[in-house]
C-alpha cells in the first residue's frame, strides 16, 4: 500500500456502500483527505476545489482530476484552462500569449506549465511552511521520446477500467 491514511493519528473510518472509507483532516480543518482504496485519494479543500487522486503503479502514472465550484468555472486562467468550454483557448501563457495547437509539442507543453509555477505570494492554497519548500524546481518531467513505450499502449488501452 503506497499510503494508508489509517496509520494517522486523526483518521476516522466511514463505511459508504460497502466500501470503507478512510478520512483525515489538516491544516486546521482546511483540508479533507478521504482514501478510498490504496490507490484512489478524494482531496477537498476548504473552498470546495477538489482534487481525485488515482494512482496507477503499474504504468508509472498519475491521474488527477480537478473539480471547482461552478463559481470558479468561467473565472479559471492558467494550468487547468479556461474552463469556457472552448478547449482551443485553453492554452495561454501568463502573459497572454497562446499556444497553439499546431505549436504545441511536448517541450513547448513542458514550458507552458513551468510559465505559470506558483510563488506563496499568489497560490491559490494555504501552505503553512514556505510554497517553495514543498516542490522541487530542478524537477524535469520524463517526455514521451524519454519513456519506455511499453508501458504506453497497455496504460492507453486500460486508462478507463484501471480508473
Amino acid at each position: 500500500m503506497l499510503l494508508d491514511l489509517s496509520a494517522f493519528e486523526n483518521a476516522t473510518e466511514s463505511i459508504f456502500d460497502g466500501i470503507s472509507v478512510k478520512t483525515i483532516k489538516f491544516d486546521d480543518d482546511q483540508m479533507l483527505i478521504e482514501q478510498i482504496n490504496s490507490r484512489k485519494y478524494h482531496l477537498t479543500y476548504s473552498n470546495n476545489v477538489a482534487l481525485i487522486i488515482n494512482i496507477l503503479e503499474k504504468y508509472d502514472f498519475l491521474n488527477i482530476v480537478t473539480i471547482l465550484p461552478k463559481v470558479l468555472q468561467t473565472k479559471c486562467h492558467g494550468l487547468l484552462g479556461n474552463m469556457d468550454g472552448d478547449k482551443l483557448n485553453d492554452l495561454i501563457f501568463p502573459n497572454g500569449t497562446l499556444l497553439s495547437t499546431t505549436d504545441s509539442n511536448e517541450e513547448r507543453i513542458f514550458e507552458f506549465g513551468e510559465s505559470w509555477r506558483t510563488i506563496s505570494a499568489n497560490s491559490l492554497f494555504y501552505c503553512r511552511d514556505s510554497l517553495q519548500v514543498h516542490h522541487n524546481s530542478s524537477y524535469l518531467p520524463s517526455l514521451t521520446n524519454n519513456v519506455n513505450t511499453s508501458y504506453l499502449t497497455p496504460a492507453q488501452e486500460n486508462h478507463n477500467t484501471e480508473l
